[in-house]
């Protein structure tokens, strides 16, 4: 995530402080729990430099540990994460976690802002299966291919949708693909660009790696 995005959940956080400061309240207003959720194929790891960002500027930070069993055991998980911190929360949702907080913040009054970073966005009760009916294309990206299929000759990249759980191909034969392998007489690839490079928050907007 870039530092602007961070610079934005700050700001964002910090609007109940500054909305009773303009209010001539002089009472300080506690800062507001922010509490991130992670997106499909990611964990709460995934948000290590966000939380520690925002903790350096003062803010108490959770980030939600979903199974990824099911939408609904999601919503679930992160119902009860919200449900147990007290005062105000920003809820920051990346990716398929911003399906997630749309249901899991819906009644909770100490909710007081939800951000979406690069994430579904969907009304409050509109269903996570109608929105992607409605945009079939909506998050489904191509990304590189980590297995090689019967006929590949060089374990390299083949494009395929992310969101598939297809893994058909030769994994007796080939196994995990490597992505700078050389395979007999082919040529090795000088650099392969990651899946998925600068979608989740601990990625680098260009990550890459370059070919012994």
């Amino acid at each position: 995530m870039t530092r602007y995005a961070l610079v934005a959940l700050a700001v964002l956080a910090s609007a109940p402080y500054l909305s009773a400061q303009s209010a001539g309240h002089h009472a300080t207003a506690a800062k507001p729990t922010i509490v991130l959720v992670h997106g499909a194929w990611a964990d709460a790891s995934g948000w290590y430099d966000v939380t520690r960002a925002l903790q350096d500027r003062g803010y108490k930070v959770v980030a939600v540990q979903n199974s990824l069993f099911s939408y609904a055991k999601d919503i679930e998980t992160t119902k009860r994460v919200l449900d147990a911190q007290q005062g105000p929360l920003v809820v920051v949702g990346h990716s398929y976690g911003g399906a997630v907080i749309t249901a899991a913040a819906a009644g909770n009054p100490n909710v007081k802002s939800l951000v979406y970073v690069d994430a579904f966005a969907p009304d409050s009760g509109e269903a996570l299966g109608a929105l992607l009916q409605r945009y079939p294309d909506l998050g489904l990206g191509r990304a590189p291919r980590r297995r090689a299929g019967l006929e590949d000759s060089a374990v390299l990249v083949r494009p395929r949708n992310a969101g598939s759980r297809d893994q058909s191909g030769a994994r007796a034969l080939h196994g995990e693909a490597d992505e700078c392998a050389r395979d007999g007489g082919a040529d090795g690839a000088s650099r392969v660009h990651r899946a998925a490079a600068g979608h989740r928050p601990g990625h680098r907007e260009r990550e890459s790696i370059a070919c012994r």
